[in-house]
C-alpha cells in the first residue's frame, strides 16, 4: 500500500473490496502504524513483537481489540466487543 496506514485509508480499501471491519484482521509488528489505525475503524489487530523498533513507534498498546500473536487463534474465533479487556 503506497498510502499511509490511517483509519480513513484502511476503511476506503476495505470498502473497495466489500470487506467489513469485523471481517478484517491486521497482523503487524507496530502498535502505532499497524494496530491503532485498524482499531480506529473497529477492525481487529494482532501485535507480533520484534526485538528492534523505531523510536517513533513506541506507544502504549491499547487495552482492547488488540491481541498478541500468542492469542491469534482465540482472537479469530471471538466476537469483538469494546470491553473485552487486555488480550495478552
Amino acid at each position: 500500500m503506497n498510502r499511509p496506514l490511517t483509519a480513513k485509508n484502511n476503511a476506503r480499501v476495505l470498502g473497495k473490496y466489500g470487506v467489513t471491519p469485523d471481517e478484517f484482521l491486521m497482523v503487524g509488528n507496530s502498535v502505532r502504524t499497524d494496530m491503532l489505525p485498524v482499531i480506529a475503524f473497529d477492525g481487529r489487530a494482532v501485535h507480533v513483537p520484534c526485538d528492534t523498533i523505531w523510536e517513533h513507534e513506541h506507544v502504549e498498546r491499547p487495552p482492547h481489540r488488540a491481541g498478541t500473536v500468542g492469542r491469534l487463534f482465540d482472537l479469530l474465533k471471538s466476537e469483538p466487543t469494546p470491553d473485552e479487556g487486555d488480550q495478552t
